[in-house]
This record gives C-alpha cells, structure tokens and sequence, in this order.
C-alpha cells in the first residue's frame, strides 16, 4: 500500500466517522426513512452530474444489476439501519460498532472468494464481537430497553451488509468505473428506499421542540449524501480495485477514533472507558483480519492463514 494509498483510507475512515454525527442530526428531525432515502438520492444526483462533466454516462443496460446490488447492499439496507440505529444510540456507537465491517468482510470473502479461515482469522472474529459486547455494556448508555437492543443490533446488521456489499463489488464489480458504480448504486438505492419514504411521509409528524434548524439539517444532509455516500464511495471503490477490498476496509479502523471525536467535538456526547475498550478490542479485530503473513521463500511458497 502507497502512501497516497494509506492516506486516502484515512480520508474515508475520517468522513465516515463523521457521517454518523451528521445522522444524529438528521433522523430526529426528520426520521430515519426519509433520512436515509434523501442521503443517498443527493448522492446518485449530484455524482451523476459529475459524470456527465466528464462526457460519461450510467449505462443500466449493461451494469444495472450491479448498480442495484451495491445500491441495496452498500446503501439502501445499511443506511436505513443506521438512521434506525440513531434514533437510540450515540454517533459514537455507530462507529464503533461500524468498526466490525472488516470482520463480516472475513467471513462474506471465505464464503464468496474462498479465501482460507484460520485461527488467527477466526479469534479476530471473537475480538470484534467482543468489543461490541463491551461497549454495550460499559458504554454510555447505562440502560438498556428493548429499543436500544434492537438499535444495537440492526446497527451491526449494517456492518453486515456493508461487508458483504464490499466484497461484491471487488468479486462481480471491478470492471465499473468507481464514480459510476457510486452514481448508479446512490440512484437504485434510492428507489428500492421510495416506498418506504412515501409511506413515512404520510403520516410524518415534525417534533414539537426540534433539536436542529432546518438549515442545519440540509447542511448535514448535503454534507453526508455529497462526502459520506458521495466522495468516500468513490475512493472507497478505488481502493477496493487496487489493494482489495480486505485492506481497502482498513478505513473502519479509524472511524471508531473519528466517530469518538466528532461525536464529542460537535454533539458533546460522552467518551467512556468502556467505549475506547470496545473500540480497541475492534481496532485489533480490524488489524488481525487485515494483517497479511509474509511468504517464506523456501523451494516453495509457504504462507499462514
């Protein structure tokens, strides 16, 4: 990996990061549906228009599958989770508990890539659930209801989808341009995500006290369509075509740090141990499951799973 490599993972670990202290001001403005549909709509739009100043085009004819399973995968489904999982839970919390995309990256890359399973790999699987369990736990949320359990859980089901959305772009996807990929893939997502928001706005009702102004929500709005599901994509898919979707997920190794740190810079949430606990226990998860053994040269190449 180059150092223009490495410094364009942390650029998207760092955007990211933010992105889950953006959510925190969106959903509770104007609920988790229409938050997720109107992030990934600027995006498709606005990268779309982009395209087009470079005398490109979406060719849906040719790649609309693969725009519509990396639009469900990577967009629509974690997304919508993810503003789910912010009307209970801390920006921080969403990106800690993003940190185990490397993870289910693991496991989605042996099932659809073959790749080996071995034990290093599998107690890398351990550590991340375990920092998981460990920020539940001794984070800063002291009670748990139902609705933070489920806010817990749907949150790493986006890690899940992510994972998975990862490691097809890199094994059915590689041959799409990467700001198409993220152009068409923001376009499908939205539409899969539509019934849902038409149905949300119906029976939408707007908070007696709202904590934001309108005009901050439109900045954060435009802010994670055009950046988080944007720009980070883009570069998110690049890396995945030239060092592999395994290291190109290194950028969830800072977006725990990043996410801590907006999160108190900007919403004044609570930093406890216990979420820099579950954060390190991820931080080794991600740096086992990415760590690659050197190959002993010896008559034949030896290498460890």
């Amino acid at each position: 990996m180059s150092l223009f490599q490495f410094l364009k993972v942390v650029a998207v670990g760092a955007t990211w990061g933010g992105s889950h202290s953006m959510i925190r001001v969106t959903v509770p403005e104007i609920g988790p549906s229409i938050s997720a549909f109107m992030r990934i709509f600027i995006s498709g739009v606005f990268l779309s228009l982009l395209l087009r100043t470079r005398s490109k085009k979406l060719n849906f004819s040719a790649h609309g599958r693969h725009y519509f399973l990396a639009g469900f995968f990577n967009f629509a489904l974690p997304q919508l989770f993810l503003a789910v999982g912010a009307v209970h839970l801390p920006a921080a919390y969403l990106s800690i508990i993003n940190g185990t995309v490397p993870a289910f990256i693991l496991m989605f890359s042996v099932w659809l890539l073959n790749e080996p399973l071995g034990l290093r790999k599998i107690f890398a699987l351990v550590l991340g659930l375990g920092g998981v369990a460990l920020l539940s736990q001794f984070g800063s949320i002291h009670e748990f209801s139902m609705a933070i359990v489920v806010a817990l859980l749907v949150s790493l089901a986006a890690a899940a989808s992510y994972g998975f959305g990862s490691v097809y772009v890199k094994r059915w996807a590689p041959h799409i341009n990467p700001l198409e990929l993220t152009a068409g893939g923001g376009f499908m997502g939205s539409l899969v995500l539509l019934p849902l928001v038409i149905y949300s706005w119906i029976g939408f009702v707007p908070p007696a006290v709202p904590q934001h102004s309108m005009q901050t929500v439109i900045f954060c709005l435009l802010g994670l369509g055009i950046f988080g599901s944007g720009f980070a994509f883009v570069i998110f898919y690049q890396l995945i075509q030239e060092i592999g979707a395994f290291r190109a997920s290194m950028a969830t190794f800072f977006m725990p740090l990043f996410g801590m740190l907006w999160g108190y810079l900007f919403l004044s949430e609570p930093v406890t141990a216990g979420m820099f606990g579950g954060a390190g226990l991820i931080l080794v998860s991600t740096a086992l499951c990415l760590y690659q053994p050197r190959r002993v040269k010896s008559g034949a190449k030896v290498s460890v799973a």
